[in-house]
């Protein structure tokens, strides 16, 4: 869990967030990353869900995240805990 928490820190600042087509941008945002510095997540063979989960546990707090761990809790309750 601790590296899919890793990867979701990771994908949040090298994923194109910026839609199917590359366009649109949030006012205000501002990316260490130039769009065309980052890759799809076809790039990086992950899908959406697993994507969105991913980046779900990495914006937890460390001692939610810790106190999932240390309980063990299977992936899909964490899924369900975490909606």
């Amino acid at each position: 869990m601790r590296a899919d928490r890793k990867l979701g820190q990771w994908l949040k600042g090298h994923i194109n967030h910026d839609g199917a087509k590359g366009l649109g941008s949030k006012v205000g945002y501002k990316n260490q990353l130039t769009s065309k510095d980052k890759v799809s997540l076809e790039d990086v063979k992950i899908d959406k869900q697993k994507s969105h989960l991913f980046q779900k546990m990495a914006s937890l707090p460390d001692d939610k995240f810790e106190e999932i761990v240390e309980a063990n809790f299977p992936l899909f309750v964490y899924r369900i805990i975490s909606l």
